[in-house]
């Protein structure tokens, strides 16, 4: 069970219901409706689960809408395509061991288009085949940046610049960064794949 739990909506007010809502309504701007979001966002309450718990038990929340917005800013950043940007994602989960960030993401990566097999190899931190070089980079980039200690070595920064040029390098660190913070915010709360999931849900 999550350590902050979900709070239902009717049990919201002030600066915790004007988080949620903006919560709510952003996720389905570049998720989906809720009828087509391909991971469970909420419970049978209608209360938010994943991170976004965290964000509202916070004491200030309405700081959550800033980081909130800087996630969702590089979740959807048009300079990597979406399929890189997943790539990413799951990279930094496996590195993490991050459950709820390897299950949501995993299902929007299907989404976008990786095969099974190559969600799954990505979710356990090894190179999918199939993708194209830029692709490898991007996931090659990710997981060394995610796992390493001190500077990021010289030949994989070059490797990424030379293949994606050092605007969209920059758009991919601060992807694995606000990924990195999403997955130790979600490790730190014990938050699981939530209750009634399944692999297609």
């Amino acid at each position: 069970m999550s350590r902050y739990p979900p709070l239902p909506p009717e049990s919201l007010t002030g600066d915790r219901l004007e988080l949620h809502s903006h919560i709510d309504s952003s996720c389905c701007k570049v998720f989906g409706d809720s009828n087509s979001l391909p991971f469970i966002m909420k419970d049978r309450n209608g209360s938010l689960v994943g991170p976004f718990p965290l964000l509202l038990h916070s004491p200030e929340p309405l700081f959550g809408i800033g980081i909130f917005n800087y996630i969702m800013k590089f979740t959807s950043h048009p300079l990597l395509s979406a399929l890189e940007r997943e790539l990413a994602i799951l990279s930094v989960g496996a590195h993490t061991g991050c459950v709820y960030e390897i299950y949501a993401h995993s299902l929007v990566a299907q989404k976008v288009g990786l095969s099974d097999a190559q969600v799954k190899a990505a979710a356990e931190g090894k190179m999918p085949e199939g993708l194209n070089e830029r692709e490898e980079a991007v996931f090659e980039f990710a997981g060394r940046l995610a796992r390493g200690k001190g500077p990021l070595p010289d030949d994989v920064f070059e490797m990424a610049t030379g293949l994606m040029g050092k605007d969209r390098v920059l758009v991919l660190v601060q992807l694995v960064a606000v990924y990195s913070y999403v997955c130790l915010m979600l490790n730190a709360g014990g938050v699981v794949v939530p209750a009634g999931a399944t692999p297609d849900s």
